[in-house]
């Protein structure tokens, strides 16, 4: 096996690991919410505005008895609804 080979497996080795990453980030938000009890999550479009920017909402959503506060992306919002929810 040359140098070139051996470059060219780290640099798959390194992109898998990156979409490894990636993936349990998706997963620990999936699990999160499949353990949620009483879980509402629908399409938002509320916009607001903070120092004239403007901001526009992609889902609410709601568990546990908790409304989270709203992001403009999905990932976003169960993220921050996450570590809101860590004791």
């Amino acid at each position: 096996m040359n140098s070139k080979d051996v470059e060219s497996l780290v640099d798959e080795i390194t992109r898998l690991r990156a979409r490894v990453e990636v993936l349990e980030i998706d997963a620990a938000r999936y699990q999160w919410l499949r353990s949620r009890r009483k879980m509402r999550l629908e399409t938002s479009n509320d916009t607001w505005f903070r120092h004239d920017q403007k901001f526009k909402a992609s889902h609410d959503l709601a568990a546990n008895g908790t409304q989270y506060a709203r992001y403009e992306t999905l990932d976003q919002t169960i993220d921050a609804a996450m570590k809101e929810d860590k004791p």
